[in-house]
């Protein structure tokens, strides 16, 4: 199914006049090159707009379908010497993931956990949760009832799912060092982008939230931010006129260790980066987690890239119109 939806990519691709360049990742399960693909107006601008799928593998479907329907609208046939801003196309950042329908990468890192300064996470708690994410054993859910009962169903969502350093075959693991995905991210970005450049990223994820609900994260948020000319905050609430879900801030949420948004934000300064998680929602919070737990490449598919034509058709369709909003921002600017 990976080299399927690489195949359709790189065919609308073929048809824009943006530039190619595919890094290979390693091999797939049977033994198929896996590649993270980048397409992009080649001439360095001012400002640059970045939309990235599959920073966890399986969710990466999803995102390649939006990219590709992006790739078919008229901007990306237009010259791009033309264009007063610069765009950038990620194509699967974490292809073994998905290739495999995991969420992780070949060494079970979260890679949206994976920015972390001292790769350390204190999340104490969540050592009473990892028998329990490890087997999906009912009788160590039992054991569990008075730890949830105790911190909460917030709190003890934000436990499992926050991040983790220290189990490395359970979920939501951060690694032990930044992992070659990132690592490569990192460098083609920076060669590709200006290094002074004002850059936005729209960063495509599935299986948090009800069906079809579409959640519009800061992902990396920090209130420091708002010494740039416009606070992020607002800049977003501005393009997208929809509600915003700032993690650790909103009730309900959780504020993730090591995100991706705060790697970008490091890169190019806070106050030169505005990062958007695009999420959609699939279904109810413990049949992901489920699904999570047992691994099996069919529930996991089936969680975060639903068989439903309807709900691929309303993301792809607000997928490519968060592109396009953010295109005419910076059109206008």
């Amino acid at each position: 199914m990976y080299l399927q939806f690489q195949s359709e990519i790189l065919k609308a691709a073929a048809n824009s006049k943006l530039h190619h360049l595919s890094e290979m990742q390693g091999q797939g399960p049977k033994g198929e090159a896996l590649c993270t693909d980048y397409f992009y107006t080649h001439e360095k601008k001012s400002r640059c707009l970045v939309h990235i799928s599959g920073v966890h593998g399986v969710e990466a479907y999803l995102g390649s379908m939006i990219q590709r329907e992006i790739l078919k609208w008229k901007w990306a046939s237009q010259d791009p010497n033309t264009l007063p801003y610069q765009v950038v196309i990620v194509h699967a950042v974490n292809p073994w993931g998905m290739a495999n329908f995991q969420r992780g990468n070949a060494a079970n890192v979260d890679l949206n956990r994976n920015s972390l300064q001292n790769y350390r996470i204190e999340n104490p708690e969540f050592a009473k949760f990892e028998a329990f994410l490890q087997k999906g054993n009912a009788k160590d859910l039992l054991k569990l009832l008075p730890t949830i009962f105790s911190l909460g169903f917030e709190k003890t969502v934000r436990t499992v799912a926050c991040g983790q350093t220290e189990f490395p075959k359970s979920l939501f693991f951060a690694g032990k060092k930044m992992q070659p995905e990132i690592l490569s991210l990192k460098e083609n970005l920076k060669k590709i982008i200006a290094p002074n450049a004002e850059v936005f990223f729209i960063d495509v994820h599935t299986g948090l939230g009800k069906n079809k609900q579409e959640s519009l994260i800061l992902d990396g948020f920090e209130t420091l931010s708002d010494t740039a000319k416009e606070p992020e905050e607002t800049f977003f609430q501005r393009v997208f006129q929809s509600p915003l879900v700032i993690p650790g801030r909103d009730r309900g949420t959780y504020r993730a260790d090591g995100v991706l948004a705060l790697s970008m934000k490091q890169m190019w300064g806070r106050d030169k980066v505005r990062y958007v998680m695009q999420e959609f929602g699939t279904a109810a919070f413990y049949q992901v987690l489920n699904a999570l737990i047992l691994r099996r490449p069919a529930k996991l598919r089936e969680a975060f890239f639903p068989e439903d034509s309807e709900w691929r058709q309303h993301c792809v369709k607000l997928g490519l119109l968060r592109f396009m909003q953010m295109i005419e921002t910076m059109e206008s600017k």
